[in-house]
């Protein structure tokens, strides 16, 4: 397995299915003092479904609407453009995915579950070590694990040679990969990043979520809460496959992070009934179109 075959199957796929223009938009819309809630209602209306999605997500019980959020403009005032716009990219990319189906042994609902507790886990810790914009921990979680469903859509026999090894096995698919396919999801993500051209701040999270020390791009600070956040989910049984060893905080990462083990605790017993609301209310939503 090498990166010319991974290429050669992404250069098939004409469109990559998952994130479509306006999200595209959506992600590269800057929070620079130039940039208001008209901005963020002109790109969001290009796409009728994805109005009608937000609305009934902006009125779901997690996000307070109660049924009283009639209008776009609405939505986004009562809101604010950074929830917007994670409410967005997390149903667009959910209801992209469908697009094209992945192998049947690829359960997509766990996948997302797994996403989003990520991206919710990292948007905490965040907020604790009092990171400027945890809004980009939240996306950066998010979209962490894209090269897991990049190996799923375009590379559907490894994926499944990954799934036959992880049922007689305790590893995680990070180290099964490794093992087996001699690349990984990482490896995969940031190709699957740069071809989809996501904003540079958020590769390193990708590319590095399971050796954070090792990434050299502006990003170091959110692969670090991207990767705990990870372990996180696992510890809260939130995981997608086994947690092995590169599930866990890396020990040098837990020194610079400085966060202890009750913070920890905390963090998951606040965090798991909202994601399972959250989880929900994307589900409901994205299966509106």
């Amino acid at each position: 397995m090498d990166y010319k075959h991974l290429e050669t199957q992404l250069a098939r796929a004409s469109t990559l299915p998952i994130l479509p223009h306006v999200t595209l938009q959506l992600l590269k819309l800057a929070d620079g003092p130039s940039v208001s809630a008209k901005d963020y209602e002109r790109v969001i209306m290009q796409d009728p479904a994805m109005v009608a999605k937000l609305l009934r997500m902006a009125n779901s019980p997690f996000f307070g609407g109660g049924g009283r959020i009639s209008s776009l403009q609405r939505a986004i005032l009562m809101l604010g453009v950074e929830t917007v716009r994670s409410i967005c990219i997390m149903v667009s990319l959910q209801a992209g995915s469908s697009a094209r189906k992945p192998g049947r042994h690829f359960n997509i609902a766990e996948f997302w579950q797994h996403s989003i507790a990520v991206a919710c886990m990292s948007k905490v810790v965040a907020m604790i070590k009092k990171y400027p914009k945890p809004e980009e921990a939240f996306l950066a979680g998010l979209m962490h694990d894209i090269g897991k469903l990049g190996i799923a859509l375009f590379l559907p026999d490894e994926s499944s040679q990954v799934f036959q090894l992880r049922n007689n096995s305790t590893l995680s698919d990070y180290e099964l990969e490794k093992e087996s396919l001699k690349i990984t999801h990482e490896e995969v993500g940031y190709e699957v990043a740069t071809r989809w051209q996501l904003p540079p701040l958020y590769w390193g999270a990708i590319a590095h979520h399971h050796s954070p020390l090792e990434s050299e791009t502006a990003s170091d600070e959110l692969a670090m809460y991207v990767h705990v956040g990870n372990a996180l989910a696992y510890e809260c049984g939130l995981g997608f496959g086994h947690q092995g060893e590169a599930n866990r905080i890396h020990p040098a990462v837990q020194a610079i992070v400085q966060i202890d083990e009750e913070q920890y605790a905390r963090i998951c017993t606040t965090v798991y009934e909202e994601i399972q609301k959250l989880v929900r209310s994307i589900s409901s939503g994205a299966r509106a179109a």
